[in-house]
């Protein structure tokens, strides 16, 4: 879906040299990764409700590990947000 100046996709190191040029454009911190914003988006979409395949679908991962990460720590967020109660804690 991002192609280079040129029109062709880019490669994974340019990408990520790219991805630096507009993290320093917009004066965001150094270090920041795609890598990181793709994460974040994966654990929202588990968070929301997503299962196993439709992240894999969404992320482009082909196998199930991946996406089992990521639904495996929202489905024990949630669940430990409801046993929170059993202990005396707000949710």
């Amino acid at each position: 879906y991002l192609v280079t100046e040129r029109g062709v996709p880019f490669t994974v190191n340019g990408f990520g040299n790219k991805f630096q040029d507009w993290v320093k454009a917009a004066g965001l911190p150094v270090g920041l990764a795609a890598h990181g914003l793709r994460k974040a988006a994966a654990t929202l979409v588990a968070e929301g409700g997503a299962s196993d395949r439709q992240l894999m679908a969404l992320f482009g991962w082909e196998t199930e590990k991946e996406a089992n990460r990521y639904t495996k720590r929202a489905s024990r967020k949630k669940l430990a947000g409801h046993a929170a109660p059993l202990l005396g804690f707000k949710r």
